[in-house]
């Protein structure tokens, strides 16, 4: 999922929203009802790791990668629970039981050598290593919601606990210059080649010391909007990993997390 349709499906989202709820805003009608429905939404993630990642599997002198950002998603069922009756600050509880994909790009810089073509002459040649780490989690991230006085806003407080059902870890090839220039396919017989010779694939597999269980802590923002009988809960919440996701590299994930709930009452 690139940054483009990540924004472009958050604000089709948000859009279609608050049209379908701009006529209530008052929180108070639905204060004691129970709500359930769907939960769909992005994550912006930030991987961090206490030992490198190299760009090549195994034992080598190569160099390391560079973490980079990535986008990821999330779509559930949502649970809201009242806790109180009253109109102003009122508690509840949200839980959400959700499949959440989260992804990070990696790149190192290659060398620029030169060397000479069939004409004799010197030409530079250069290539970078690139590749992505991601995994899928199933979790469930019950929260208690505090409601800022009469408004739709309220505060966000939770955790989630997820189980990891598929992970990989991607390391590629890719030349840069010359710009005509391809792989030698012996240069790695075992390998997949793409973009017309000029990409391979390193290696492609689960990431090295995956764990199965995995811990968030998570802190946000909620707007509410009511009618009689649906509501929609807009949630931006910061996700914090509370273990790590891979032993080997010591791989923990924070996130941005904007998401929408659409939920119908009880």
């Amino acid at each position: 999922m690139t940054k483009s349709s990540v924004f472009f499906f958050c604000t089709t989202l948000i859009a279609a929203t608050n049209l379908a709820y701009s006529a209530v805003h008052d929180t108070s009608a639905a204060a004691a009802r129970v709500s359930i429905g769907f939960v769909a939404g992005a994550t912006f993630n930030t991987f961090q790791s206490s030992s490198p990642i190299s760009v090549e599997p195994g034992d080598c002198k190569c160099p390391d990668y560079e973490l980079q950002t990535g986008e990821g998603q999330v779509l559930g069922i949502d649970l809201g629970i009242p806790l109180s009756s009253g109109e102003a600050w009122p508690w509840s509880l949200d839980v959400r039981t959700q499949y959440v994909e989260s992804q990070a790009a990696l790149y190192a810089e290659g060398d620029r050598l030169p060397a000479l073509d069939e004409n004799g002459e010197i030409v530079y040649s250069s290539a970078e290593w690139r590749g992505s780490v991601s995994f899928s989690t199933v979790e469930v991230a019950p929260a208690i919601l505090l409601g800022i006085g009469k408004t739709p806003l309220s505060v966000s407080l939770g955790a989630s606990i997820g189980y990891i059902m598929e992970s990989e870890l991607l390391r590629t090839l890719h030349m840069i210059e010359p710009p005509n220039a391809v792989f030698d396919p012996s240069f790695c017989p075992e390998c997949e080649y793409f973009d017309e010779g000029r990409s391979l694939v390193l290696s492609r597999g689960a990431i090295d010391g995956i764990v199965q269980w995995t811990a968030t802590a998570y802190a946000g923002v909620e707007y509410r909007l009511v009618n009689e009988d649906a509501e929609a809960v807009s949630s931006l919440r910061y996700r914090y990993g509370l273990t790590d996701v891979s032993t080997t590299y010591g791989l923990r994930v924070n996130a941005i997390e904007l998401s929408i709930a659409m939920r119908v009452f009880l």
